[in-house]
């Protein structure tokens, strides 16, 4: 997993070791090249620009097909396209090199068994996967508790990366980073 700290282009099969998010198959690196794109935001920026020469320019970069543009080492993929795919699953990765990113870089934590893993925080489980639904919720090292709201309790839990083993890790789906304070039950 280390080899992921430097993930560059070229090296899209190590993304199968991450988790995925539960309704996007794996893409293969051809497949990636094959449905290339900038994503939204570009466009969303440049529309969101005062007429200007710049702007004018900028719209006609947005014509070009996405085959004109390269991946570039100064745009980094930092959780993968997170903003767009669960952060630090295969599908943010593989999205971030489609959208350009020459590097796709990601933060560490390690597992109850010494492994390092691909997580924004060592106890963010409960909030980017869906560890509260399944078996390994009792292993959390907080768990799930519902909003009570005539003690004024939020709900809580707190699930960590070293809570669980990497086989365990694996077995999660990724999920949007959220949480739900009113919550009563894990499904919210």
């Amino acid at each position: 997993m280390l080899a992921l700290l430097n993930f560059m282009v070229g090296q899209v099969q190590l993304v199968r070791e991450l988790p995925h998010h539960q309704h996007t198959p794996y893409l293969s690196p051809h497949q990636v090249f094959a449905f290339s794109t900038q994503g939204p935001r570009p466009e969303f920026l440049v529309n969101a620009m005062r007429s200007s020469s710049l702007k004018t320019s900028l719209e006609q970069c947005l014509e070009k097909p996405a085959a004109f543009f390269t991946p570039h080492d100064v745009s980094i993929g930092h959780r993968g396209a997170c903003m767009m795919f669960p952060e630090h699953t295969q599908e943010a990765y593989v999205a971030a090199i489609a959208m350009g990113a020459g590097i796709v870089e990601c933060d560490v934590a390690v597992t109850q068994d010494g492994e390092l893993v691909c997580r924004h925080s060592q106890c963010d489980l409960h909030t980017t996967t869906n560890i509260l639904v399944t078996d390994l919720a009792s292993k959390c090292t907080k768990p799930f508790s519902p909003a009570n709201n005539s003690a004024d309790a939020d709900a809580s839990a707190t699930c960590c990366t070293s809570d669980i083993t990497l086989a365990e890790f694996k077995t999660l789906c990724g999920k949007m980073d959220a949480s739900e304070t009113s919550a009563t039950t894990v499904e919210g």
